[in-house]
């Protein structure tokens, strides 16, 4: 099920949606209608544009244009409105500011994505399906800067874990199951690095921590929507990364154990392998476009329109 939780700041999303007639739009309207912490929408057929204000999560905007059957991009995210007050539940640290600087409706302080993907195996030692599954697309992290002070960041994460079903667990709804209980959780942290050719070890240490999650242990599917007391101006460029809780916390107490950097870089590779690929998605965070902020509809690089590049993407996507 897509997170339905709510942000404590409204936020403007920007969607494409492939709309063809009248017929399409009250498709739209109905999808929207039920769906809490929205605010208003303005459907524009002509362009092929729905633009949504509220507090729901993207993810889950997302999913039910999606079930209109129609196809869906993503545009971009801004603020609701000129004038805004924030305070935010932080994570860690004490808000100094409590009052957020006016930004002009629509814009942003600053937009991102990460697109999480397996990484590549040793190709040597690789297994057929271990081939098959790297540089998959298992997940994908939205966020939106919405306020410099207080520092306020809004990330919307989606994953599907490759994996699952797991024993024991047929349906979605196997609440408390032993399959369950040994379902691992994950830590969603940003690296030092950006390099993603052999995560964890080539992302290096952990910079700033973001979130933990749980996939359901019959569908591998894990969200969250949450606010954090993070700048993008300091993860930009930077690697996100998902590894297993235990994986993560084994490598930090070897790496706190040695005196000596290569005896620790030496023992870490003993656990996780040089390519790591006990669990792990990576990918590097890079600048997007906020809402009314990504006019184009032909790619430059291929001279693919936006709707064909989708579908190429969705072609590669396990979400």
């Amino acid at each position: 099920m897509v997170n339905e939780a709510k942000s404590s700041v409204s936020f403007k999303t920007e969607f494409a949606v492939d709309m063809t007639c009248q017929s399409c739009v009250s498709a739209v309207k109905k999808a929207l209608a039920p769906i809490e912490g929205i605010e208003k929408y303005d459907i524009d057929l002509e362009n092929k544009q729905v633009v949504i204000t509220g507090r729901a999560a993207p993810s889950l905007l997302c999913k039910a244009l999606k079930d209109t059957g129609r196809q869906v991009l993503v545009r971009g995210s801004g603020t609701a409105s000129g004038t805004s007050n924030i305070i935010c539940k932080r994570q860690s640290a004490t808000a100094t500011d409590a009052s957020a600087r006016p930004l002009p409706s629509g814009t942003h302080e600053g937009a991102a994505v990460a697109i999480l993907e397996t990484p590549l195996p040793d190709i040597g030692s690789a297994t057929t399906k271990e081939l098959e599954e790297s540089q998959q697309v298992h997940g994908i992290a939205r966020m939106v800067q919405v306020s410099t002070s207080p520092v306020l960041m809004l990330m919307d994460l989606t994953i599907s874990f490759p994996g699952f079903p797991q024993k024991g667990s047929s349906s979605p709804t196997a609440g408390l199951t032993t399959a369950d209980n040994l379902t691992p959780s994950y830590d969603v942290y940003v690296a030092r690095t950006g390099d993603v050719t052999s995560p964890p070890t080539s992302t290096g240490a952990v910079h700033l921590p973001l979130t933990t999650v749980k996939p359901d242990p019959a569908t591998g599917y894990a969200d969250a929507f949450i606010e954090l007391p993070i700048g993008l101006w300091d993860i930009v460029g930077r690697a996100m990364v998902v590894e297993p809780t235990e994986s993560l916390q084994r490598r930090q107490r070897l790496a706190e154990a040695q005196s000596r950097v290569s005896q620790a870089e030496e023992q870490v590779k003993n656990v996780i392998g040089t390519k790591g690929r006990l669990g792990i998605l990576a990918g590097v965070i890079a600048r997007s476009a906020g809402a009314w902020g990504n006019e184009k509809t032909v790619c430059a690089c291929s001279g693919k329109t936006m709707w064909e590049e989708g579908r190429i993407m969705d072609a590669k996507s396990r979400i």
